[in-house]
């Protein structure tokens, strides 16, 4: 017995429904509003308490900085392809 496969235009309508943006975007933004949260609070406790152990505040300050580092590659690759891709907003999404 065999599983049978979507089609394309299934697939792709299905990643073309409301629904599915609605979902993959709130996931990313409570994703991401999870993680500013963490680090935020871990920054906090980073100034205000002198007393915590060096490698907690090298593992806060490490995962902050890669935060940022990761935010600003997207971000300056989504930058530069918008810049040059020419057909952007034929592609069908």
């Amino acid at each position: 017995m065999r599983i049978r496969e979507p089609g394309d235009e299934v697939i792709a309508a299905f990643w073309r429904s409301l629904y599915s943006q609605i979902e993959r975007g709130t996931g990313w933004v409570l994703v991401i509003a999870g993680a500013l949260l963490v680090l935020a609070y871990g920054g906090y406790e980073f100034v205000r308490n002198p007393g915590m152990s060096v490698i907690l505040k090298v593992g806060i300050a490490s995962a902050a900085v890669g935060f940022v580092v990761l935010f600003v590659s997207v971000l300056r690759e989504r930058l530069k392809v918008a810049r040059v891709d020419r057909y952007s907003k034929e592609i069908e999404r």
